[in-house]
């Protein structure tokens, strides 16, 4: 069985974002899936599915809003329940892990908080962090303090880019790492300088990075 990765776009896109950011992995390769392969054949990252959901609403986090009601429902319940019916997919919380851009990176980190018992690693690319612009939010992380600081093991990665001045400061990345810090949750920080708001560079330079991270923390969640 394989483990899986989820993979959320940020605002206006869709599934292309998937070849996008993997297409610019600073690996040699004809393409996305030559390089996913490459770095499956010398050991950096595990086989595993990556999974590309499509949020029409751009929301993500949306069982809240009644228009756009059922993101939450489809990506942390149904979908799971689906890939589990349809393919050989690990069925321990090891196996699963979530990475995203902008909004999809802030709804993998609020999702691997909320959902600790079910999700092993959650990795933001310049996430547009409206978890700090949601009241009751910050309050998912006190909540899932405990499970996230002790065992089982946990990853948390936060790949912003530096330049990425509105969308960084502004809405709620600082506040986010400053909340972490006071719960003592552990996590990598990993700033990508002379980049703004853009999917291509920053997974061209902390891609490999990030699912050799995301790899390296199934293995340890998995020998516990």
């Amino acid at each position: 069985d394989f483990p899986v990765l989820y993979h959320l776009h940020g605002a206006g896109g869709g599934t292309n974002a998937l070849v996008d950011a993997y297409g610019a992995l600073d690996v040699p390769g004809t393409d996305a899936a030559d390089k996913l392969n490459q770095l499956i054949a010398d050991g950096t990252m595990r086989p595993m599915f990556i999974v590309a959901p499509w949020d029409h609403g751009d929301r993500w986090r949306s069982d809240d809003v009644e228009e756009l009601a059922g993101s939450e429902t489809f990506l942390m319940h149904e979908l799971p329940a689906w890939l589990h019916a349809n393919y050989r997919v690990v069925s321990d919380r090891w196996g699963w892990a979530m990475e995203g851009f902008s909004l999809g990176g802030d709804a993998s980190t609020y999702y691997l908080a909320k959902y600790s018992d079910q999700w092993v690693a959650a990795v933001q690319y310049s996430a547009y962090t409206v978890t700090y612009n949601v009241p009751a939010a910050p309050s998912v992380w006190e909540a899932n303090a405990d499970a996230l600081i002790g065992q089982p093991h946990h990853g948390l990665r936060i790949v912003p880019g530096e330049d990425d001045g509105w969308m960084f400061a502004i809405t709620g990345t600082g506040a986010l790492l400053d909340h972490l810090d006071a719960l003592s949750i552990d996590y990598t920080y990993a700033p990508v300088g002379g980049v703004g708001h853009q999917l291509a560079p920053l997974y061209a330079a902390e891609g490999v990075e990030t699912l050799q991270y995301i790899s390296d923390t199934m293995d340890v969640a998995e020998a516990l």
